[in-house]
């Protein structure tokens, strides 16, 4: 039995209502794993003490961080009316991907929490009274969710939203032309989202200097950034580590230890279970 009045609180909305599809091709609540949680409670004390979110997400891969951020988005748009929403991935690959992933949020949604569609086709997701007759008195919600691919330079710049992921930021290759073409059309307004997010491409680009002036705000008297930077190791995620089928495998192993794999033991406290898994 869904209780009505919990549907504003994401942490309930999400493992009772959303629904994801796993690499195995099952279709799963999404209830959320160690790094989720960790990232729902930033999200949450940014939200509550800001009135809005701003992040700079630096990640390891496949940890379910863009999976959090979609369902985030969804939530959202099928809970607030005129929620405008955009996702801009840096293939079409992923395009693809994410935006599945919206749509099956919608579709597995209880008929009775479903929003009105009025369409839905490869790039916007768009929540309104589909009946053109009715529309004017039962609008629904009308909210959108939109995915751009960052080929696309001028996408987003339409105006009209107040919620954006950018996804791998890092691998864009006109990042900083199109994120300065996207964020003014989010205004500092309550219940705002930007959240920009990215696994790791190097020490340059328009993310890394994103990422240091974030971080540097926090430790600066004077305001250098509205972003919050967080980082999601590879080591914060329990299933990125493999056991050795062997007392005789594990000494094998740390016979054949090089000084990279010596130093992120001893450095980041990492097991040889971790280290197994990170050289397979």
């Amino acid at each position: 039995m869904i209780d009505i009045s919990k549907l504003s609180d994401f942490s309930y909305y999400s493992p009772n209502l959303l629904k994801i599809k796993t690499e195995k091709r099952q279709i799963i609540p999404l209830t959320f794993n160690l790094v989720q949680q960790r990232l729902h409670k930033v999200w949450e004390w940014q939200l509550h003490t800001t009135g809005m979110v701003r992040l700079d997400i630096l990640k390891a891969r496949r940890e379910g961080m863009s999976t959090y951020v979609e369902g985030r988005l969804f939530h959202q748009a099928a809970t607030i009316p005129n929620t405008g929403a955009f996702i801009i991935t840096h293939d079409k690959k992923s395009l693809n991907k994410i935006f599945d992933m919206s749509k099956l949020f919608w579709t597995s949604l209880p008929s009775s929490f479903r929003p009105m569609k009025r369409y839905s086709n490869r790039t916007e997701l768009v929540l309104e009274n589909p009946n053109e007759k009715d529309r004017f008195t039962n609008p629904g919600l009308r909210s959108s969710i939109e995915v751009f691919s960052a080929n696309t330079v001028t996408a987003s710049r339409s105006g009209g939203y107040s919620v954006g992921h950018n996804s791998e930021v890092a691998f864009w290759e006109n990042a900083e032309e199109l994120i300065t073409s996207t964020i003014p059309s989010i205004q500092d307004l309550p219940n705002t989202v930007i959240v920009n997010e990215t696994t790791g491409n190097g020490r340059s680009g328009y993310f890394y200097e994103h990422w240091k002036k974030a971080k540097l705000n926090l430790k600066s008297a004077r305001r250098l950034s509205n972003f919050y930077p967080l980082f999601f190791s590879w080591l914060m995620f329990p299933e990125y580590s493999t056991q050795f089928k062997t007392e005789k495998e594990k000494a094998d192993f740390v016979g054949t230890m090089d000084e990279e794999e010596h130093y992120i033991k001893n450095k980041f406290k990492a097991t040889l279970q971790q280290l197994n898994w990170r050289r397979s």
